[in-house]
């Protein structure tokens, strides 16, 4: 009895001892971990601040131009034979003198005529009489003189006479008027200079 007694009070001994090293134990609180310390940041260069650049200046914006309308493609222009060419510009110096002399530019109807007159074979009796009469009234004698060498070969003598003294009234003096005298007239000095007096009296 007595030994059963010791067993169960030594079995409560080592149960109370086992008891308060549990609750001894856990009580305690866990070490806590040493959380490593951040290093510095190194600083960082200073930037450099550079001027502030000048602002742009506005552009000026110009108006809208209008729209031009489109041009009409030119017509070709159609191409005319050698003959076809020659016909055109006499019907033009011919339409050019006829209106000079309409309005009483008759140097510029002579000047047309005489361009007429280049372009045939033989020119008309009566234009050549009327160009000659032009270059008279113009009192351009020198183109007279042109024009009766050039168109003067189907006039007869006393036309060229006649038309040599209206011109002499003009300009008595001429000298190409004298030359064309004695070689298409046969009209010597001494009668080109009585012819000049006579007709120098006619106008007194």
């Amino acid at each position: 009895m007595s030994t059963l007694v010791i067993i169960l009070v030594s079995l409560a001994a080592v149960l109370a001892g086992g008891a308060f090293l549990y609750l001894f134990f856990k009580g305690e609180p866990a070490p806590k971990e040493k959380k490593a310390t951040p290093k510095p940041a190194a600083p960082k260069p200073a930037q450099k601040v550079e001027p502030s650049k000048k602002t742009a200046e506005p552009q000026k914006v110009e108006p809208a131009k209008k729209a031009e309308p489109p041009k009409a493609p030119a017509k070709p222009t159609p191409s005319l034979t050698d003959e076809e060419t020659i016909s055109m510009d006499k019907v033009d110096h011919f339409s050019e003198y006829s209106a000079y002399k309409q309005f009483g530019y008759y140097d510029q109807a002579a000047d047309s005529l005489f361009k007429h007159l280049s372009g045939m074979k033989l020119a008309p009796h009566d234009l050549v009489i009327e160009l000659c009469g032009m270059y008279i009234e113009c009192g351009d004698i020198e183109g007279m003189v042109t024009a009766l060498d050039k168109f003067g070969g189907n006039l007869s003598k006393k036309e060229l006479e006649a038309l040599v003294k209206t011109a002499f009234e003009t300009e008595p003096d001429n000298l190409n008027l004298c030359v064309f005298a004695e070689e298409k007239l046969g009209w010597t000095v001494e009668y080109i200079t009585r012819v000049v007096q006579v007709l120098s009296e006619q106008k007194k």
